[in-house]
Formats: C-alpha cells, structure tokens, sequence
C-alpha cells in the first residue's frame, strides 16, 4: 500500500529536472550563438580558428595515409 502512495505522489510532481535543462540550454545556446552573431570580430575570428582548425587535422590525415 505504501507503494501506491509513492506512485501517486510522483506522478503529480513537474519534472523540475527536464525543465531546468531545456531552460540551461536555450540560454547556453543563445548565449554562444548570440555572441557571435552579435560580435561580428569575435564571429570572425572563432570561425577562422575553425577553418585552420580542420585544415590541420587534414594535412594530418593526409600525412597519415601517405606512410
């Protein structure tokens, strides 16, 4: 019986959790994404970090197939 009382109870609770999270990703995501559509110098600059980024693991892995 005590068993039945623990279900009905947690099946009325919000899920706090879930909610949090998708609330800590919005705001993570818009937070990254807005800063760099804003910054247009810091936009620049983050994606010229990731073209030499992928250019590098290319010319390793190029290196790599060679041997």
């Amino acid at each position: 019986m005590a068993d039945n009382v623990e279900n009905d109870e947690s099946e009325d609770q919000i899920p706090w959790l879930h909610i949090f999270v998708a609330i800590g990703f919005i705001v993570g995501f818009w937070a990254v994404c807005g800063t760099l559509a804003l910054k247009k110098n810091w936009g620049n600059a983050y994606f010229q970090f990731l073209d030499g980024a992928q250019q590098k693991c290319m010319a390793n892995l190029q290196r790599r197939r060679r041997r």
